[in-house]
């Protein structure tokens, strides 16, 4: 498991080699889709934060704050100076699978295939009550077990 941030970062490395384009709320998505991987094929969560069910999905709270001041522009952030051996083989695996899965894909794409029916956002804002209270927590047992889903009976679950 490791610091939010730096799997943010090493993300963020990758995108800009492959000259990606990513902004926060996309950022959130896609560390958020790794994380869920990295449980349901290593069990063992790639972030050190639970993710939070927020209006437009799931965001990982220090990522939010440390890049807010892009709004809705691409991160800008001198990847060279990212140290490079932080994350494991495992970690880096998962992250790189991810930015080609959904790399591509808009923030907007990433947003709603979060918020399809059943997936752990949904349960937490629309059935737990996440909408009536900040940063309710999404558990990490329910990202677990639709990730599971999603790599063993893919047909079987909407979104991620």
């Amino acid at each position: 498991m490791y610091r939010a941030i730096d799997t943010a970062y090493y993300l963020l490395k990758v995108a800009s080699d492959k000259q990606l384009e990513i902004t926060n709320l996309k950022l959130q998505k896609l560390i958020y889709i790794a994380n869920g991987y990295m449980l349901a094929i290593h069990d063992a969560p790639l972030i050190n934060e639970a993710p939070q069910a927020w209006k437009y999905g799931p965001v990982i709270h220090s990522i939010y704050r440390q890049f807010k001041e892009y709004a809705e522009n691409p991160i800008t952030v001198n990847t060279e100076l990212l140290e490079k051996d932080i994350l494991s083989p495992q970690a880096k695996a998962i992250i790189d699978a991810v930015v080609d899965t959904y790399g591509n894909d808009s923030a907007i794409e990433l947003v709603n295939l979060t918020h399809e029916a059943d997936t752990p956002w949904d349960e937490v804002w629309n059935n737990q009550g996440g909408q009536e209270r900040l940063f309710a927590e999404i558990d990490e047992e329910l990202i677990k077990n639709h990730f599971l889903k999603a790599v063993t009976a893919p047909d079987s679950v909407n979104g991620l």
